[in-house]
């Protein structure tokens, strides 16, 4: 256990913090509190993904945020947030062709900064997983900086970091033989 732990620590910034002073005190006080030596089965996990105008944390934007809670190592499909947001940039068609998001999908939908506090508040005291999840969150926290003035802090797992370690792990094991 302690090893998931030692690796989630070498992942980049996840901080989160919420919208309100509620939101942010009880989810620093859930980061502070975490017992590393806990079942996995006792955590409460939100898988998290974005849909980008582009992959540069500093010039693109999200179009859409989406999560799912898992609890007791158990998918809560009812349990889960998807929003479209308006960007303030154009579409890229290139980033259409690849999330299927088209610019009238986003025409109506809301800004960022009425989607975020919502967002913030379903991940709050959770543990965050996504597949490059530091992308994620470097997008999510620079908007929770713009927002609110500081990032997100919940512990992250990078299920594609874990993914390229265990294969290395296979493969050096394989050698080893």
């Amino acid at each position: 256990m302690a090893r998931i732990f030692d690796f989630v620590r070498k992942l980049p910034g996840l901080r989160p913090r919420g919208t309100s002073l509620d939101i942010l005190e009880k989810n620093n006080i859930f980061c502070a509190k975490l017992d590393q030596n806990s079942p996995l089965d006792s955590y409460t996990y939100t898988v998290v993904d974005t849909e980008l105008t582009g992959l540069s944390a500093r010039k693109e934007e999200i179009v859409s945020l989406g999560a799912v809670r898992i609890q007791g190592l158990s998918i809560r499909p009812g349990d889960s947030f998807s929003a479209l947001v308006r960007p303030s940039i154009a579409l890229p068609k290139t980033s259409t062709l690849i999330h299927r998001i088209t610019p009238g999908a986003i025409a109506q939908a809301p800004p960022l900064a009425q989607v975020l506090p919502k967002f913030i508040d379903f991940c709050s005291g959770t543990l965050i997983i996504g597949h490059n999840v530091g992308l994620d969150m470097a997008f999510i926290n620079r908007a929770c900086k713009k927002y609110f003035g500081q990032p997100m802090v919940n512990p992250c797992l990078d299920t594609m970091r874990m993914a390229m370690l265990w294969r290395e792990q296979q493969l050096t094991n394989h050698y080893d033989r």
